[in-house]
């Protein structure tokens, strides 16, 4: 039997450098995620399919926002120390609770992006078709309630799953066990027996096939997908403008999948790898031997970085990291968001810019008509507090009725004079189309109808 390398410690200075990565993923992932999930539950849209990639979009910026949220206690346990009884994982409570949500919200992801990438191969296959608005709702919940119960809910109830805190690999994880064995009373003098080393590999195995079987349909739908791309689509597609739009949101979901795929592979590779280094093991182990013996013999065959970092380096951080970049792929390829985005932004400048700004005289009232509508109704939600701003949302709101009403007797007046070209002609015909084209240019800036 090896030697136990049970008294080698993590490295601090490695703890911290990934303790660092994860904050960095997951300040950044939160916002952005939650920014995302804001416009994809504000956006509408006439079109079915439209509505239903929408609603799958929200659904996965959603579950991104929780995997960013799930790693705080990861990080305490990296900066604090893995060892600290300060640890929230030290609390079995929150260790259950985090690590059923935890699993949850990632075999969800695999799950979305699944359906994000099989709905999109539809669509590049056969353009007439129309999803079902309810599947990005549905499905995700009927997936979650059977993973809940056939992952947690009665193997715990049977005894034959166990949740503890981990500190080799910094978080919470689930372990096979058998009725009657208590993980948290293990001492020296604790037997291996083979009924739970038969459920620690039930267990690997379960979590290595729900986690790789649906990425095995998503890169075989990504394949087809730049196949039939590149091969073209049937004459559903009538114009130039509906097919780059058919093609820019098939490249989109294209990209999301190849990220999604790149970043989990590792963790994939490592599943299927230590699946077999447990079933080696199984091999070589007697049962009767002290447990604690065994599990170190088992370790002592890993070297520090396998042991301490490997499910950090291949779990932990690429998870993070693929939630913190689907913000910026939505921003790169979605023109909505980003106009959201930005619309965003200038609102909070033009707001901030405008709160000391007193109300002008009533020849002012041109600035006041080209307010955006954010800021009427904000005018309007501060008439029913302010008395003050109430008078001045009522002269700014009389402002636009009467900008309107100019603005159409203008156009009016641009149509007469037209009307009159085709009558007339010599000098004072000129004149009306210059006046009448000063007119329109004041109606529609840069070619465009304000």
């Amino acid at each position: 039997m090896p030697v136990s390398n049970a008294e080698i410690a993590p490295n601090k200075g490695v703890d911290l450098t990934i303790g660092s990565l994860l904050s960095l993923f997951t300040l950044l992932g939160l916002p952005c995620n939650i920014l995302a999930f804001l416009h994809f539950t504000r956006r509408v849209s006439r079109n079915t399919n439209s509505r239903f990639f929408t609603r799958l979009y929200c659904a996965i910026s959603l579950v991104d926002c929780l995997i960013c949220s799930i790693q705080f206690p990861i990080i305490q346990a990296l900066t604090a120390g893995r060892e600290s009884e300060s640890l929230l994982f030290k609390n079995m409570a929150f260790c259950s609770t985090w690590t059923i949500f935890t699993g949850l919200f990632l075999l969800l992801s695999v799950f979305l992006v699944l359906l994000l990438s099989v709905s999109r191969l539809l669509l590049i296959k056969f353009p007439h078709i129309q999803l079902r608005l309810s599947l990005p709702v549905v499905c995700p919940t009927v997936y979650a309630t059977v993973l809940l119960l056939g992952l947690y809910a009665i193997p715990m109830t049977l005894g034959y799953v166990a949740i503890t805190y981990n500190p080799n690999k910094a978080v919470c994880t689930t372990y096979g066990s058998v009725p009657g064995f208590d993980f948290e009373a293990i001492t020296n003098d604790t037997m291996v027996t083979m009924p739970l080393l038969r459920a620690e590999m039930g267990v690997r195995i379960a979590w290595t096939c729900v986690m790789a079987l649906p990425v095995l349909p998503i890169i075989l739908a990504f394949c087809l997908s730049v196949f039939y791309l590149k091969k073209g689509t049937s004459g559903a597609v009538v114009t130039a403008r509906i097919v780059k739009r058919h093609t820019d949101a098939s490249v989109t979901v294209m990209i999301f999948t190849l990220v999604y795929v790149l970043c989990n592979l590792p963790m994939l590779i490592y599943l299927g790898n230590m699946k077999h280094e447990i079933s080696s093991w199984m091999d070589e182990v007697e049962t009767g031997y002290p447990y604690k013996e065994q599990y170190d013999a088992f370790y002592a065959q890993l070297s520090d970085l396998e042991r301490y970092y490997a499910w950090l380096v291949v779990f932990d951080l690429p998870t993070s990291l693929n939630s913190a970049l689907n913000p910026f792929i939505y921003y790169w390829r979605m023109d909505p968001f980003r106009r959201f985005v930005r619309t965003g932004i200038q609102d909070l400048t033009v707001h901030s810019t405008s709160v000391d700004r007193t109300a002008g005289p009533q020849g002012n009232n041109n600035s006041d008509s080209r307010r955006s509508p954010v800021e009427v109704l904000r005018r309007i939600k501060c008439a029913f507090t302010d008395p003050e701003s109430g008078r001045r949302t009522s002269q700014s709101l009389s402002a636009i009725a009467e900008g309107g009403e100019i603005k159409k007797k203008k156009k009016k007046q641009v149509t007469m004079m037209e009307n009159n070209h085709t009558e007339r002609s010599g000098e004072d015909t000129k004149e009306e189309k210059s006046e009448a084209t000063h007119i329109r240019d004041e109606l529609e800036p840069n070619g465009v109808e304000n």
